[in-house]
This record gives structure tokens, sequence and C-alpha cells, in this order.
């Protein structure tokens, strides 16, 4: 196409016919892509949804023959295996911090008076007579 657009104002097509297919192309890619961007992201917040994502974007992916189709074969062994199942059925994470213990003021009491009783030497015990 740029060949003939580079061969002059006379026996080319027209310059809105490239601005036309290119706007075609992009969109085609576009749709290609997002759902592969959107299945990503979902899988890395590990969302529930983001396996609908995926086999949509494994049927997509299946078009670009013949990486696409071992990619949409691999996705599909793992979405339909436990291992897979397992990863979107279980509990969002919980990031919160373990609640503290009550009586952490009491522990700097405790802290002194064991390190106290730890400085104390204590001679080692002799060997056992294997006589």
């Amino acid at each position: 196409m740029m060949a003939s657009f580079l061969s002059g104002p006379d026996g080319g097509p027209p310059a809105l016919l490239f601005f036309f297919v290119f706007l075609f192309m992009f969109a085609i890619y576009a749709c290609m892509s997002v759902p592969s961007i959107v299945a990503g992201y979902g899988l890395l917040k590990k969302k529930k949804w983001a396996r609908t994502w995926s086999i949509i974007s494994a049927v997509v992916a299946a078009m670009q023959f013949p990486m696409g189709t071992a990619v949409t074969v691999y996705t599909f062994w793992f979405l339909f295996s436990e291992p897979g199942k397992q990863f979107f059925e279980q509990q969002q994470n919980n990031y919160a911090l373990p609640p503290g213990r009550q009586a952490w003021a009491n522990d700097a009491y405790n802290y002194d008076a064991n390190r106290q009783r730890e400085n104390q030497y204590h001679p080692p015990q002799p060997p056992p007579d294997w006589r």
C-alpha cells in the first residue's frame, strides 16, 4: 500500500483510503488485545470474573496459529483443571494485620526479669564417666 501511495498522485489510491484501512486494522487489533489485558489485570488481582475474560481471550488467541492455538490449549487446560478451579474459588486475601496481644506493656517487665536470669553464669555439666 505504501508503494502505491509513493508512486504519485496519478496512479495510486486516494490517501483517505489509507486512513480508513489503518483505522480498521487498529480496531481489529484493539478488539483482539483488550480481552487479554482485562484478563491479565483480573488474574493479577485474583478476581472471580477473570476466569470468564481468560476464556474469551483464549478463544480470540486461537485465531493466531500456531502460537495462539498453543496458548489457547494451555489456558483451557489450566482453567478447567482442579488447580485452576481452586485458584478462582479461594477467598480473597485479607492483608489486615493480626490482632495484637492485650498485655503488651507487661512484657517489658517480664523481659527484663528473664534477661537478668539469662545473664547469670551456669557451669556446664561434667561429661559422664564411661569407665
